[in-house]
């Protein structure tokens, strides 16, 4: 092979490991706050948690609380909604951990952002929870 040839595909792959190092680079500097925000989403869902059980606790001394204080409407979007967003980041985590392969899978889910996007969501959910425990408590 013509020396200059053997330069050019040497410097070319050379290249490319170069783009792919970074790549991982910057995908690791990403996945490194997945402990904190782990940490974020497990005291998120203790105090969604705790936040539901009161809803439950309300409920059950008084099932009729809701329609007396016309609280469905603020019931549907605080408790259904959050049920459902429970169920989509349960989804989630069942996806990943139904994997075999999935501490080698956990970078790139966690980066895909679904995850991340669903915590976003959590936090609004939580705010209307507190609002129906409020009104509950009454």
């Amino acid at each position: 092979m013509d020396p200059l040839c053997t330069i050019a595909s040497a410097v070319g792959l050379a290249g490319n490991i170069i783009k792919w190092a970074t790549a991982v680079m910057g995908a690791v500097d990403e996945f490194r706050d997945a402990l904190s925000v782990a940490w974020d989403i497990e005291e998120e869902i203790k105090a969604v948690h705790a936040a539901l059980g009161q809803v439950e606790i309300a409920l059950q001394r008084d099932g009729g609380a809701i329609w007396r204080f016309q609280l469905d409407d603020v019931f549907s979007l605080s408790v259904e909604g959050c049920e459902a967003l429970l169920r989509q980041i349960n989804d989630e985590f069942d996806t990943l951990f139904g994997r075999a392969d999935w501490g080698a899978r956990l970078s790139i889910w966690w980066n895909s952002g679904e995850i991340r996007r669903l915590f976003g969501r959590l936090g609004t959910r939580k705010a209307s929870l507190t609002l129906l425990v409020q009104a509950l408590s009454l």
